[in-house]
Formats: structure tokens, sequence, C-alpha cells
């Protein structure tokens, strides 16, 4: 499934940071890998500024992955190659893409794709998500906290039983499986998954027990299902309606309601 918004990473660097990457630029041209000792005797001698101020903006290079350790290529190049790149804009046009998702759909053989990942991993454009049986990547800037949220949904039968109850929070299972067609098992397993990593919850109503919805982890990521803000303004209402009935009945608020 693609999910329709591609995200770049982006990163700062000053101008002596810039003028550092260059030299480094220059010397990953040549065969030995760059080091550290080698790209320092090379600014200083190259650029007008102290030792300290070269030796900071080294290790800046290093915190930001521009540069890493042990290898020719520092983070302008990565994308140069044809095959990285093919893979980077697949991974940011289809965000929590699974590894045998990228080989079948960039026509790559599994050795070459994982060495190429873990450069994308090293140089800090991506980074890997280990979610049931599969191995998922995220672009850097896309926030870690709700990887979880997202890749539950990411499965079709998941988001359409979440947009049931999204449309009619306090649904019942009885409810769910008439109208979502789908086969109970299937209903349970995708309901326990949408639990488990926080994007529902259950509460009693009237001796049934009933699903609701935890906004504050579907907001995140609403934009990626075309969830609009209407649309869970809404469910909020009627979550908050029924929780305003349970409390004149002098029942319990509903979990998180207030979130």
């Amino acid at each position: 499934m693609k999910i329709g918004m591609a995200v770049e990473a982006e990163y700062e660097l000053d101008a002596i940071e810039k003028a550092v990457l260059n030299i480094a630029e220059e010397l990953s041209n040549q065969p030995q890998r760059i080091e550290y000792k080698t790209l320092y005797y090379k600014a200083k001698r190259a650029l007008n500024y102290s030792k300290i101020d070269i030796s900071n903006a080294i290790h800046k290079l290093y915190l930001k992955k521009y540069i890493i350790t042990g290898s020719r290529l520092t983070k302008t190049e990565v994308l140069l190659n044809p095959a990285r790149n093919k893979i980077y804009e697949y991974i940011t046009s289809h965000i929590g893409a699974h590894v045998r998702e990228i080989r079948e759909k960039v026509s790559i053989t599994p050795h070459i794709l994982d060495w190429h990942l873990g450069i994308l991993e090293s140089f800090d454009y991506i980074y890997r998500v280990n979610f049931l049986k599969y191995v998922n990547f995220f672009v850097v800037n896309f926030d870690r906290k709700h990887t979880f949220a997202f890749l539950v949904l990411k499965n079709e039968n998941a988001l359409q039983i979440f947009k049931e109850i999204l449309a009619t929070p306090g649904i019942d299972i009885e409810t769910l499986v008439k109208d979502v067609k789908l086969q109970r098992n299937v209903i349970l397993y995708h309901l326990d998954n949408l639990l488990k990593f926080d994007l529902l919850f259950t509460y009693e109503l009237e001796g049934n027990v009933v699903y609701g919805i935890n906004y504050t982890n579907v907001r995140p990521i609403r934009t990626f299902y075309n969830l609009s803000e209407e649309v869970i303004q809404s469910s909020m209402i009627t979550q908050q309606n029924m929780n305003d009935k349970l409390k004149l009945k002098g029942f319990h608020s509903i979990r998180g309601i207030d979130e």
C-alpha cells in the first residue's frame, strides 16, 4: 500500500562544516577510507580556521552522520548510487515498507538490498523497526513514537476496522462483524493489535464490551491514512457524549476521553 507522503531528511551545516565536508568529499575519491587524522590535517592546511574550529567541525560531521568511521563515502554522496537512490525514494513514498516489499518493487537481490539499506541506515537516512514478522523502514525524521500505530493501520483490514470504530465509537464486536464484512477471527486478530499498540481501548457500556478511540495516537498519523480532522472531531464528540451519559449514571469516565 502506498502512503502518499514523501518525507525528506534535512540537516543543517554551518560554513566551516561545509568547508570541511568539501575536503572529505575530495578524500572520498581516493582509494583509502576517510579517517579523522587525514581529514584534520588536510583541512588544517587548506582552510583558514583554527585547529579547534576544524576539530569541532569534524566532530559535528561525525555526529550528524555526514561522515562515518571506516567509510569511503560522505553523506552527500550516498544517494549518487542509482540503486541506493531508488531504494531511498521508494521508502520516502512508501513509509514503513518492509524488506520483501522493497526487494520486489525495486527489483534487487536480497544481498545487494541489505548492503544498500545498511549504508542508508549508517548515514542516518532511514531506520528500521521490527513489527510482528516484518522488518520495516522509515525515513529518519518520521517520529519513532508513532511507528507502531502507523504500522498497525498499514494493514487494509485493520484500517477498515479502525475506520468503522472511528465512525461509531462505542461499537461492540457483534456490530463490527456485521458491518465490516470480515471473518470474526480476522476482526479479533486486528482488534488485538489495535488495542496492543494503543489506538483503541475497551470499556463496558450497558453490559457489553465496546471499543473507543485513543485520539492522541491517531492525530499524528491521520494524514497518511486520509483521516480528516473533521472526522476525528465528530468521533470525539460522539465519544464525549457517551462519557457524559456514563457519568450521569454514576459510572467511571471513559479512559482517555479528555486527552
